[in-house]
C-alpha cells in the first residue's frame, strides 16, 4: 500500500465489541476482501459479507435448527449478484450507526429478484434479511479515528472499480456466534449450490 498507509490510523487499538448471533451473506469478490485486509490496521480480519440479520439473542441450539431449515430451502438456489448504489463511503456524514454502536464505511447495494427470495426463505426460516443490503470494509466503535473520510477517499483511489453499478457476488451464507467479544466465530456455513460445507471452531 506504500504511502496510503500514511493516511490509517495504525495507533489507535481496534474496540468494536460484537453482540447475540449474526448471519452473514458471504461475499466470494476476492477484491472486496483485499480492500477489508488492507484498510484495517491493528483489527482482526474478518471475511467479507453484508449482514443479513445482526444481534440475534436466541440460543445456540434454536439458532442451528432456524440454519438448519434455511439450508433446506437454499440448497440448489445459485449465487446472488448485487450492484453498488455508489463508491465507498461513511455510512452518513460522519460514518456513526448509533443502533449498533459503529462507525463505517462501506458500499451500499440494490436488492435483486434473487436477494428478495432469499429473504423469504430467511423469513420462514426464523431469520430476518436485512432490507438495506451493504459491505462494511472499515468499522470500528462510534466515534473511533480509524474510520474518517480521509480512509473512504483512499478507498475509493485504490479500487475505482467499486463504483457506481459495479456487481459483487455474494454465494454462502454463515452463522457467526460472537463468543469471543471481538472476533467472530463461523460455526457454519452453506454454499446455496452445494448446502453445508464445514463448520469451524
Amino acid at each position: 500500500m506504500g504511502a496510503l498507509l500514511t493516511r490509517l490510523d495504525q495507533d489507535t487499538p481496534y474496540g468494536f465489541k460484537f453482540s447475540g448471533i449474526t448471519l452473514w451473506l458471504l461475499a466470494a469478490d476476492a477484491g472486496v476482501q483485499r480492500v477489508i485486509d488492507n484498510y484495517n490496521p491493528n483489527c482482526p480480519r474478518w471475511l467479507a459479507h453484508s449482514t443479513l440479520q445482526y444481534g440475534m439473542q436466541i440460543g445456540e441450539a434454536e439458532a442451528r435448527r432456524r440454519f438448519a431449515r434455511l439450508k433446506t430451502a437454499v440448497e440448489g438456489s445459485g449465487p446472488i449478484t448485487l450492484r453498488l448504489t455508489g463508491p465507498p463511503d461513511l455510512y452518513g456524514p460522519y460514518g456513526d450507526v448509533p443502533p449498533y454502536q459503529m462507525r463505517g464505511i462501506g458500499v451500499m447495494f440494490r436488492g435483486s429478484p434473487a436477494y428478495n427470495n432469499l429473504r423469504e426463505h430467511l423469513a420462514a426460516s426464523g431469520f430476518s434479511g436485512s432490507s438495506f443490503p451493504h459491505t462494511s470494509l472499515v468499522y470500528d466503535w462510534i466515534g473511533s479515528p480509524r474510520v474518517t473520510n480521509d480512509v473512504a477517499e483512499a478507498i475509493r483511489a485504490a479500487v475505482p472499480e467499486l463504483s457506481y453499478g459495479a456487481e459483487v457476488v455474494f454465494d454462502a451464507v454463515a452463522l457467526i456466534f460472537r463468543l469471543s467479544g471481538r472476533m467472530p466465530i463461523i460455526h457454519g456455513f452453506l454454499n446455496p449450490r452445494n448446502g453445508l460445507l464445514d463448520t469451524i471452531r
